[in-house]
């Protein structure tokens, strides 16, 4: 259950989703639970399913999920499966959600970073809202601050932009050592919109099974994965 076998690279081509889930403080580490062990269960063996990261927030009311299928067709296949939906049924009785399909725009790291099963850090996610404006010039500014973040922090492993273009949203997840986490969500008057996001914590990863033709890691490059990790 807490195995990262997934792939996140510039170059890859997985079908990904953030989806937020609000609902009541009192529900939030019950649906965590929940979904992540209807996924262990029965979601991970559905083909075409890659992984999914559960974040809780710091008040509970608020779940984030970073899910990834290998394609779009794969989940379309999923939603027809009972073993997909049912738990859906519940989940919506408690919360209001709202899906958004990311890609990564940009990865901040000095070097190539690997975070397996031995990585003992934190990772954050927060869910920004990009201003009215140009989005591609929203987008960088995000880039410029999760550099500078990136550079004057200590505990810091990598930072990745995910983009939702559709929406004008972005999600940063923050990768901190093991070591004692400095916090990196400051004020700044130039890029006012890191301040209007929610801050969630990985509370958990569940995986889809090794898959003999095409085994996958949770890597983070900046470059075109190794060929040494898509067997």
């Amino acid at each position: 259950m807490f195995n990262d076998q997934t792939l996140i690279s510039q170059s890859n081509a997985l079908h990904t989703l953030i989806i937020l889930l609000h609902g009541k403080a009192i529900h939030g580490r019950g649906l965590v639970l929940l979904n992540a062990s209807e996924t262990e269960a029965r979601i991970k063996h559905l083909e075409g399913f890659v992984s999914v990261s559960f974040f809780l927030s710091g008040t509970h009311e608020t779940i984030g999920e970073y899910v990834q299928w290998r394609s779009p067709a794969h989940l379309a296949n999923a939603f027809r499966r009972p073993e997909f939906f049912e738990h859906l049924r519940v989940i919506e009785g408690l919360a209001s959600a709202e899906v958004g399909f990311y890609s990564v725009e940009r990865i901040i790291a000095h070097q190539d970073v690997t975070i397996g099963p031995l990585f003992t850090g934190t990772v954050d996610v927060q869910i920004l809202k990009l201003p009215g404006e140009n989005v591609d010039a929203a987008i960088a500014r995000v880039g410029q601050w999760g550099k500078m973040a990136r550079n004057e922090s200590r505990s810091l492993r990598a930072v990745v932009v995910h983009a939702d273009r559709a929406n004008g949203k972005v999600a940063l997840f923050i990768h901190h050592d093991g070591a004692e986490i400095e916090s990196v969500w400051y004020a700044n008057t130039e890029m006012p919109e890191i301040d209007r996001g929610e801050r969630m914590t990985r509370y958990t990863t569940v995986s889809a099974p090794p898959a003999s033709e095409r085994p996958m890691r949770y890597v983070l490059t900046s470059a075109v994965a190794p060929k040494a990790h898509e067997h």
